[in-house]
């Protein structure tokens, strides 16, 4: 199994293409997001370490996601059974 199918069965994946997708951290919160599809899902808060985000980088995230449609995320082990 790779580490992207890993990725896209805890954190989901794009309802439409099944990918994991990429992500986007606003802050504290982490956005996985389809950019084919422009859909975005939210993975949870304070699960990725790294430095803090300047208030730049806050507003160039959340200005990037701001025209991606908040969607549930399909997950792929779960429609397996």
């Amino acid at each position: 199994m790779s580490h992207a199918s890993d990725i896209a069965a805890y954190f989901g994946a794009c309802p439409v293409c099944g990918q994991g997708g990429v992500v986007r951290s606003i802050g504290r919160d982490h956005w996985f997001c389809c950019e084919e599809h422009k859909v975005k899902w939210w993975g949870g808060s304070n699960l990725i370490r790294h430095e803090p985000m300047t208030a730049a980088e806050v507003v160039t995230a959340a200005r990037y996601l701001k025209d991606f449609i908040e969607v549930a995320p399909y997950h792929p082990k779960a429609n397996q059974r």
